[in-house]
């Protein structure tokens, strides 16, 4: 029996708006189905390429103190990774990703959510007061991180990451209160525009306010960037370039146990120092400096570090005798303000860069 033409133009039809349709209403699918079904529609919208994507690994382990799971371009390659980690173990190994150079704290999520964006994208750490402390006595931490394959961290991402975050508190059993949704947009988040050193005060850069600074390669003002907040678990604070608009030098606050191994390869991979030297201890070098304190009974690691002025990495804004009086007020700043104790500070030789 032939089709009414009229039958077949519909059928026609319909599938054209299905085909159209399809990138849309994955994802739907997608927040229906992965992740617990805790995230939004529209933020995966936001995020995901326009092209048919697969669901990949699924995973909710309270056990093993995780819950991942991916959506995939491909069999090989990833559009979106949402993890969220409650082991120790698997806790310090994601965070220890990229120390074999400086990271920055790159700038702060919104207010009343514990964490940062860096270039891998959104990152929250939060304390669980219902897991309590490890067998070494650690305070257990609810890591959750967003990776959106070629985006940068945008409102979209971040409110993936708090969605992740609070289902998988539940999940878990890690007891952190939940975190409040960030507000709807696209543009990318953006570290905060520069401000003369006098007007810092009242960030977590206003210890810059009441120092002589070394003049920058132009001798204009620098400008001062706070890129978190005081009491972040990371904490940022930069100097640019007034010449290039470029971070000359970065300020950050590592707070937790699971900082010491990865400032420790910072250290060997970046630092040429004697072999009888400890690299879990302040030093300073040409382009960056390690301090250290306690802070609520666990280890705090306090990094300045110096950008090369252009390809010659040895042409750099400041020198390492310059860097180390601006490191060591940052560390009695943050120090004070946390109430930490046990402050090291780094010792007046300056070490080598280490070569390549």
């Amino acid at each position: 029996m032939a089709w009414p033409a009229w039958s077949a133009a519909a059928l026609a039809m319909l599938a054209l708006a299905g085909f159209a349709t399809k990138e849309h209403w994955q994802h739907q699918w997608f927040a229906a189905t992965l992740c617990e079904g805790s995230l939004r529609a529209s933020d995966l919208a936001d995020v995901l390429p326009d092209q048919r994507l697969q669901a990949g690994t699924d995973e909710t382990d309270a056990d093993r103190g995780r819950m991942k799971c991916r959506i995939n371009r491909d069999e090989r390659h990833y559009a979106l990774a949402v993890d969220a980690y409650t082991d120790p173990e698997d806790l310090e190994r994601q965070l220890d990703y990229g120390f074999s150079i400086p990271l920055v704290a790159s700038f702060a999520l919104p207010a009343g959510i514990p964490g940062l964006a860096n270039e891998f994208g959104p990152v929250i750490l939060q304390d669980c007061p219902d897991l309590g402390r490890d067998a070494q006595g650690r305070q257990r931490r609810l890591l959750t991180t967003v990776h959106a394959w070629g985006e940068e961290t945008t409102p979209a991402s971040a409110r993936i990451a708090v969605s992740m975050a609070n289902t998988a508190s539940e999940r878990l059993g890690c007891g952190a209160a939940p975190l409040p949704t960030p507000p709807a947009g696209n543009a990318p988040y953006e570290p905060p525009p520069a401000v003369p050193p006098a007007k810092a005060k009242g960030t977590v850069c206003g210890w810059l306010a009441g120092l002589t600074l070394p003049k920058s390669p132009n001798g204009a003002e620098w400008g001062v960037v706070p890129h978190t907040d005081a009491d972040a678990p990371v904490t940022g604070c930069s100097l640019r370039d007034p010449a290039s608009g470029k971070t000359a030098v970065s300020f950050s606050g590592w707070y937790g146990d699971w900082t010491e191994k990865p400032f420790e390869r910072l250290l060997m991979n970046n630092v040429a120092y004697a072999d009888d030297l400890d690299s879990g201890q302040p030093m300073m070098s040409e382009e960056l400096g390690r301090a250290r304190a306690r802070c609520d009974d666990e280890t705090v690691n306090y990094l300045a570090f110096d950008y090369p002025r252009g390809t010659d990495i040895r042409d750099r804004h400041l020198t390492g005798r310059q860097l180390r009086p601006l490191l060591n007020a940052f560390a009695k700043d943050q120090a004070k303000r946390r109430g930490c104790t046990d402050l090291e500070l780094p010792p007046a030789e300056i070490h080598p860069k280490k070569k390549r």
